[in-house]
Formats: structure tokens, sequence, C-alpha cells
């Protein structure tokens, strides 16, 4: 799985699917979406100094928070990857 990691406010940043897209709130930055290649909303979070809060996500959606190094970590893999490996 090929990736790519993005800054985020507070010194956070994220790691997720090269294919997939990362949005800003307009009215609070520190507010993400995470957008699938089919355009399928796969999870809005946002980010504080000490934390990082899921507020809505896929049922099956992948993720980790590495606080040593501030990143959140999407493992979640695009359905055409997830039935290559099967």
């Amino acid at each position: 799985m090929k990736t790519k990691t993005l800054k985020l406010v507070n010194n956070w940043n994220i790691t997720l699917h090269e294919k997939y897209s990362l949005f800003v709130d307009v009215e609070s930055q520190n507010k993400f979406s995470i957008i699938d290649s089919e355009n399928d909303g796969l999870a809005i979070f946002s980010v504080e100094e000490n934390f990082v809060e899921f507020h809505q996500s896929a049922y099956n959606f992948n993720h980790k928070i590495d606080f040593s190094t501030r990143t959140v970590i999407i493992d979640h893999k695009p359905y055409d990857e997830e039935e290559e490996n099967a």
C-alpha cells in the first residue's frame, strides 16, 4: 500500500493511502474529512494540542494514533486493493 504523509495543525501529521483526499473544514481549521477515490466519506476527525477525536467513520475504518510522533495513521485500504490481497 503506497501512502502519503501530510501536515496538520498543532504539529500533528496524517499518513494515509495515496488515493485518498483530505479536506479541512472552512469554519474549523482543526477538523478534517477523509474521502476515498470513489468520493465516499471514510472519516471525520479533529485534532487538538493533546488529542485526536474521531466524530464519524466508516464501519470497517482502520486507524491508529502514534502519540510519540503525533501521527494519525490510516491503515484503511481501498476496496480494490483489499480484493487483490484476499
